[in-house]
């Protein structure tokens, strides 16, 4: 948690999405050590200060050198993100990034939204 607003920690503290690991909830895969809110989605080499944008993950999956992890991080980012979300950063092709991420996981955007696992 870098430097992260008073406000949105609050509110992310009230949400019971932030009380699940995301690999322990969509992927089945068990973590560990302690539950981290992991700033998924980088724009202008700043980590992005919105709710969507930051996910709950076990430090040993914030950790992943492969690379995997950090991938369905975003990929859950950004399935949670609104067109109006994404549009706030008009210099990435999110679409694009979207559909890289969907072909990588079993899991759908819908399911995702839906909080289905």
């Amino acid at each position: 948690m870098n430097n992260m607003p008073p406000k949105l920690r609050k509110e992310m503290h009230k949400d019971p999405f932030y009380d699940v690991c995301i690999h322990e909830r969509y992927r089945g895969l068990i973590g560990d050590g302690p539950l981290t809110w992991e700033h998924a989605i980088i724009y202008a080499r700043k980590q992005v200060q919105e709710k969507w944008a930051i996910v709950p993950c076990r430090q040993s999956f914030n950790n992943d050198v492969s690379g995997i992890d950090k991938d369905f991080n975003r990929y859950v980012a950004l399935c949670r993100a609104t067109e109006a979300d994404l549009a706030k950063y008009p210099k990435r092709d999110w679409k694009q990034e979207l559909e890289r991420l969907k072909g990588m996981f079993d899991i759908t955007p819908k399911q995702i939204r839906n909080g289905i696992s």
